[in-house]
Order: C-alpha cells, then structure tokens, then sequence
C-alpha cells in the first residue's frame, strides 16, 4: 500500500497544532502531529496503528482534533474485521499518549465504526464530547443505514451514551 498523508485533518483554534492521517501507511496506519512555532512547522511524533501493519485497520482515515489542541480522536473504520474503533489520544506538553481505545456498543462486521472519510469523528472545542459515525450500522430496520455515536469524557475516562439513529432509512 501507499502513502495517503492528509486524508483527513484537524487543527487547533490557535493554530498552534495540527494532526494529518496516513490510512495507508504499510496497511495499518498512522497519524502524524505537528506544532507551530512563529512561522515554522515541525513534525512532533507519529503514531502508528495499534493493532500493527498489514492489518487493513485504516487508522487515520478520519481524524479530529479539540479547538483547544489537547485532544485527537483517531477513526479506524476496518478495525476487528470493519466493526471499527476510535483511538482517544491526549496531549501533554509535546508529547501524545493513547487515553482510550472506544468501539461500538453493539459492534457487528461491517458498521465501519470510526469510518466515513473524511469526517467520520468529530470532537467538541473542549474535548468532553466526541461524535463516532458508523456509516453500516443496520439500524431502525434499514439496511446499512448509518448512525453516530456520542460519547462524553469525564476525567481520563470515556463513555458511550446517545446513539443518533438514522430518523428515515432506505430499507
């Protein structure tokens, strides 16, 4: 597989900070953080896959990053044969570290859960609410109908709560 940096994008609200993901990177994956000094970026760390290369993950299909530049979601929509995860990282000073791995809280193959690029994840501006879609969720009787997930952030933990159901889904 090739190189797919800038598949999708997220950027602090100062513009001190900045995430690219890499879906194809040698088939897992990988997300790349940047920071802004003046008028000069530079690379800060990359995170690879979790789960490993050659595993069709797709890690950094989609990513999101909190306005305040703390938090950035991860979608990887072909994670546990296309049920999908989301990877939660936070930042502490330069560096990032994985806070939480979410997957859907009623998984099946093929939900794509963390999946459709390039805005699959969403991440409030204080980083206490995150949106997950899973554009294959089966639900509401509709075949592959779609639906998001909220989740809410308190402390270090996160949790999953509504789930947006598609409100007319084509059967």
């Amino acid at each position: 597989m090739g190189d797919a940096l800038g598949k999708s994008v997220g950027i602090s609200g100062d513009g001190v900070y900045a995430v690219a993901g890499d879906d194809d990177r040698s088939g897992g994956g990988r997300v790349s953080f940047y920071s802004r000094s003046g008028t000069t970026w530079s690379i800060v760390s990359h995170v690879t896959s979790p789960i490993g290369t050659g595993s069709n993950e797709r890690f950094g299909q989609c990513v999101a990053m909190s306005k305040d530049g703390l938090y950035v979601i991860v979608g990887a929509q072909g994670s546990n044969s296309f049920q999908g995860a989301v990877h939660v990282y936070i930042r502490s000073g330069s560096s990032w570290s994985l806070q939480q791995r979410l997957v859907h809280p009623s998984p099946a193959n093929a939900d794509y859960f963390g999946g459709g690029a390039p805005n699959g994840v969403a991440i409030s501006e204080d980083g206490l609410y995150a949106l997950v879609g899973a554009p294959g969720d089966v639900v509401n009787g509709g075949n592959n109908s779609g639906s998001v997930h909220v989740y809410t952030r308190n402390g270090t933990s996160w949790s999953s709560g509504t789930n947006l159901a598609n409100p007319s889904p084509a059967a």
